[in-house]
């Protein structure tokens, strides 16, 4: 209501709109805030095929309106299942019989879009941590890039010292050569240097220096082990 004007008596606010045109006004007017201003909108705005219809109208290209869409807390595996079935219905069929059987959806590709930053937050129970890891999975399952933006998913991992993570980034294919683990050496974060090991991160004679100076002798130990030289400077600290 513009500054200065009065609402006249008995005129029409918006909730006394009936429930399907409220949905539309949120499906058209992309509205994150709008859910939020009673339970009334919340309750019509929460099912999971509305949010599929939300997230899906954000562009009218579809790769524009999912990388936008994976950005939302809100796109979790279920609604990506449902938009698959929505974006699914838009495909011709092969043949005019081909309805009276039914189909299964074909997933939609996420291939090379940028893990969403909300996803490297690490959750406060191991419950949502579960939860969490899971609705990853069905992202890199679809085809998120685990490297994408500039390795920095893999970089966040290590950095939190979340181990299940950095399993999994690499399992998708993170490279552990492509990072700087020096942080990690100092802060004696064993298991996951174990990992990025494994998985063929580049351990030098500047890494040995690195975990000499910070006293940490066992990763000191499994470089050696590893099959990296220590440097003469190294041997006298040591």
């Amino acid at each position: 209501m513009a500054k200065g004007t009065t609402r006249k008596p008995g005129s029409p606010r918006l909730l006394d709109l009936p429930n399907e045109i409220l949905s539309r006004i949120h499906l058209y007017s992309q509205s994150s805030a709008l859910p939020l201003t009673c339970r009334r909108l919340w309750a019509l705005t929460t099912p999971t095929l509305h949010r599929a219809h939300f997230l899906r109208l954000g562009h009218s290209h579809l790769h524009i309106s999912l990388r936008r869409a994976i950005r939302r807390r809100i796109c979790t595996p279920v609604v990506l299942a449902r938009m698959d079935r929505l974006e699914d219905a838009t495909r011709p069929r092969a043949s005019p019989n081909a309805s009276a059987s039914p189909r299964p959806s074909r997933p939609i590709s996420l291939k090379g879009l940028r893990v969403p930053r909300h996803y490297l937050e690490r959750p406060g129970t191991p419950e949502e941590e579960r939860v969490q890891l899971q609705s990853l999975k069905d992202l890199l399952d679809r085809g998120v890039d685990p490297c994408n933006p500039s390795h920095l998913p893999l970089t966040r991992a290590v950095r939190s010292d979340w181990y299940d993570l950095t399993a999994l980034l690499l399992h998708y294919g993170a490279s552990a050569r492509d990072i700087d683990i020096r942080p990690a050496i100092i802060r004696g974060q064993i298991p996951i240097i174990r990992l990025l090991m494994d998985a063929g991160a580049r351990i030098d004679g500047e890494c040995m220096d690195v975990a000499v100076g910070a006293k940490q002798w066992t990763l000191v130990k499994l470089f050696i082990q590893a099959g990296v030289v220590p440097t003469l400077k190294t041997l006298e600290e040591m």
